[in-house]
């Protein structure tokens, strides 16, 4: 703000809000990991939502909670995980880029750990 005029500062806008950008970070971690992995008889549902996404004393910090239906074929009932991940990354350099590096490192880490959820019984 100056003089009661509005300025934008196009270091700090994102193209897309951050459970957008989680959401597509997934799919694409996810996407030709499930041919090997999931029996045709199990159908696996994952919703969630983004609760931190944020720079905070030289951190990234990506908070996450999200729930997985495994549904089975031939039973009623569903096996359902629900957890919530906080993960912290040390920004390297306290720039854009630094920010946006240091998130992809905790999107990933969040990405192998609800592989693991999906993977376990």
């Amino acid at each position: 703000r100056k003089n009661n005029l509005l300025c934008g500062d196009d270091n700090n806008k994102w193209q897309m809000p951050p459970g957008s950008l989680i959401t597509k970070y997934l799919t694409l971690a996810f996407s030709d990991s499930g041919a090997d992995r999931n029996p045709g008889n199990i159908r696996n549902t994952l919703s969630g939502s983004v609760t931190a996404f944020e720079a905070d004393k030289g951190d990234a910090v990506l908070g996450l909670r999200y729930k997985i239906r495994k549904d089975f074929s031939g039973r009623k009932a569903a096996a359902v995980i629900e957890r919530s991940l906080f993960l912290r990354e040390k920004i390297k350099e306290n720039t854009p880029s630094g920010f946006a590096s240091a998130m992809g490192r905790a999107a990933e880490k969040a990405a192998l750990l609800i592989l693991r959820d999906i993977d376990s019984k």
